[in-house]
C-alpha cells in the first residue's frame, strides 16, 4: 500500500502498527522509492515536495509531528480496527498467532513464557510479540486515531 521515505522512519513504525502494509527502509533514494512505488503500486509518503510530485497520488506530509502526519494519511485511508498490530514492526510482514510451545525459548525471556498466552511471530525476521504493557498502550494510542 505505501512507501515512506527516509525521513519518516516513525510515521512508517506507526502505520504498521496501525496494520498497513508500509515499506520503509532508511538509506533508500528517491529513484529507487518511485521506481518500487511504480512496480508495486504503493502510494508514496514524504515530507519531500519533489518527490511527491514524481508520483500522482503521493502523500505530502508538511508536518513534523507525527500525530499531524498520521492524522493525515488517515484523511485518506481508513485503517482497520482488526489489523492493529498485524505486522511486523521491523520488516512489515504478516505476524502469525504461535502457541507458547513452539516459541524458540531462547528468544523470549522465560519469565514472559509464563507470563502471557498470546504470541505472534514473524516468519522472515524471526521476531516475537507478546501483549505487555507496551503492546497494550501502543494498541491504545492506534485506537485514539481510529476514533
Amino acid at each position: 500500500m505505501f512507501i515512506v521515505d527516509t525521513m519518516l522512519g516513525t510515521l512508517a513504525k506507526w502505520l504498521r502498527i496501525l496494520g498497513f502494509d508500509t515499506i520503509y527502509e532508511a538509506g533508500m533514494d528517491d529513484d529507487e522509492i518511485l521506481k518500487l512505488a511504480t512496480e508495486e503500486n504503493r502510494i508514496i509518503i514524504s515530507r519531500d515536495r519533489e518527490l511527491c510530485g514524481r508520483k500522482p497520488g503521493s502523500i505530502f506530509l508538511e508536518t513534523t509531528d507525527l500525530d499531524e502526519q498520521i492524522a493525515r494519511v488517515l484523511d485518506f485511508y481508513s485503517a482497520d480496527k482488526n489489523k492493529i498490530l498485524s505486522r511486523c514492526l521491523e520488516c512489515n510482514c504478516l505476524l502469525q498467532k504461535i502457541a507458547c510451545q513452539y516459541i524458540e525459548k531462547a528468544s523470549v525471556p522465560e519469565d514472559i513464557l509464563q507470563r502471557y498466552d498470546e504470541f505472534w511471530h514473524c516468519e522472515k525476521c524471526n521476531k516475537y510479540y507478546w501483549p505487555g504493557t507496551h503492546f497494550e498502550n501502543m494498541k491504545k494510542k492506534a485506537n485514539v486515531f481510529l476514533e
